[in-house]
């Protein structure tokens, strides 16, 4: 029997659902679409960005990890891959999943975002600051992710020579601020399906 709704279709009602703060469906939506058609990668990048929002971890990881294996060139997803790992402090996994951002145009944002993690993982506080404000102000498509970017700037400004990236020896499973709000705000410009690059 011919399904009422296609995934398309389903994956539209599902961005409707998010605009309108109804995650509960969302995550119907994008479940439906995947039974409907398994290889929709938008529909398991946008899943495992509702997992992301309600904590669990291991869901999103494998989600966005699929997304990527149907289409590696979704880079909003890779970044929020790698981020995901970051604030779990898992930095041998989040660099590899960045790699392929490392790639990319040097004015790509994604990539400085990227690079600047990287470089804050590792103690390097003024090449951290450098490729953030350069990655802010190459990013003119997503603002939400600047504002978590600024917030960190500033927190690391504020922490002055103190290492960011030093190890807590009590892991929690939420993500410190700001990145809590970038799981959120990588996706937000692929809500109306334009695209993913920002």
């Amino acid at each position: 029997m011919t399904p009422l709704l296609d995934d398309s279709e389903l994956l539209q009602l599902g961005l409707q659902a998010l605009r309108q703060n109804r995650d509960d469906e969302a995550i119907v939506f994008f479940k439906r679409a995947i039974e409907i058609e398994p290889r929709n990668a938008k529909a398991h990048y946008l899943l495992g960005c509702e997992h992301a929002q309600l904590g669990l971890r291991d869901l999103a990881i494998a989600e966005i990890s699929q997304a990527l294996e149907l289409e590696p060139g979704l880079t909003a997803a890779r970044f929020q891959l790698g981020l995901l790992y970051f604030t779990q402090e898992q930095l041998r996994e989040a660099e590899r999943a960045w790699e392929p951002l490392i790639q990319l145009p040097s004015e790509n944002s994604f990539r400085l975002f990227a690079s600047a993690l990287m470089h804050l993982s590792q103690g390097r506080i003024p090449e951290c600051l450098s490729e953030l404000k350069d990655g802010i102000a190459n990013n003119n498509v997503n603002e939400p992710l600047n504002g978590d970017m600024r917030g960190l700037m500033q927190k690391l400004e504020s922490a002055g020579a103190k290492s960011f990236g030093q190890r807590r020896s009590n892991k929690s499973t939420d993500a410190p601020l700001p990145f809590r709000r970038a799981l959120l705000s990588t996706y937000d410009r692929n809500r109306d399906g334009t695209g993913e690059d920002a």
